[in-house]
């Protein structure tokens, strides 16, 4: 799997997420054409590592139980 289909799937995942769980009006039909929009949008991508980034950092930092984030 490339990082690009991993992001689709990302992407994929939290669009289905938000039409099922909070009510997002987005046609069914759309969601391929948002998610290869998304997954080709430099910032969007770069926001999104950046979150990743930052949550798994504050995640290991207070969890950390093999000791490798001093």
């Amino acid at each position: 799997m490339t990082v690009r289909e991993a992001y689709e799937i990302v992407i994929k995942t939290e669009i289905q997420k938000a039409i099922e769980e909070q009510g997002a009006k987005i046609p069914k039909k759309k969601i391929g054409e948002l998610v290869t929009y998304l997954s080709n949008n430099p910032e969007f991508l770069e926001g999104i590592s950046q979150c990743v980034e930052e949550d798994l950092e504050d995640y290991c930092e207070n969890i950390d139980i093999f000791g490798i984030w001093d």
